[in-house]
């Protein structure tokens, strides 16, 4: 695709345009459309405390997934609001250095030479990067929609298992084996 600063004839410079449109409305409506939900999963059942524990311990390690689909939506939508904004103002009428900063412009790869012809590449404005980070943004969303799925299946899982009952039937399991042992279990209380 052509970028503006290349454009030399109006009907180039309408066919970009429209592109460009079309293009943004595709991205819009991709926004409105709900994304289908993970499939639910049934919840892991632990058989005992042991499991529990061990699957506890490997939860509280992991990052929370939740937070982070939760910040990278909320990136999502300040970049949207960005762009918007930017859109806002190349179509109010901006003056030529904030077309330059929002578009880009050429620049010279080199210094010019004697019988050397310069050579220019385009430097990418702000609008350009705005873009690219919303286009990298959504590329992660869909993979942390599906590991904020399985932290959250993860969480409602180990519900039931609070660390107080899960040590509470350890130091049963333990007494239960003093006893068998031929001795006394010792009291296990809250020190002061």
């Amino acid at each position: 695709m052509l970028h503006p600063a290349n454009i030399f004839t109006v009907e180039q410079a309408t066919a970009f345009n429209a592109a460009i449109e079309k293009e943004r409305k595709v991205h819009r409506a991709s926004l409105l459309t709900p994304s289908p939900k993970p499939q639910d999963l049934p919840l892991i059942v632990y058989a005992n405390c042991y499991e529990a524990r061990d699957a506890r311990h490997a939860f509280e390690l992991q990052p929370d997934a939740e937070r982070q689909l939760a910040d990278l939506h909320e990136t999502q939508f300040e970049l949207c609001e960005l762009i918007s904004s930017m859109e806002a103002i190349l179509a109010s009428n901006p003056t030529g250095h904030e077309k330059r900063k929002l578009l880009g412009y050429e620049q010279k790869k080199s210094p010019s030479l004697p019988g050397m012809l310069d050579e220019y590449f385009h430097v990418d404005g702000t609008l350009d990067r705005a873009r690219v980070r919303l286009a990298e943004v959504e590329k992660q969303l869909r993979r942390l929609e599906l590991r904020a799925a399985e932290y959250c299946r993860v969480k409602e899982s180990l519900a039931p298992w609070p660390w107080p009952r899960i040590n509470s039937e350890r130091n049963a399991a333990l007494d239960r084996q003093v006893v068998v042992n031929g001795q006394m279990p010792v009291k296990r209380g809250r020190s002061l």
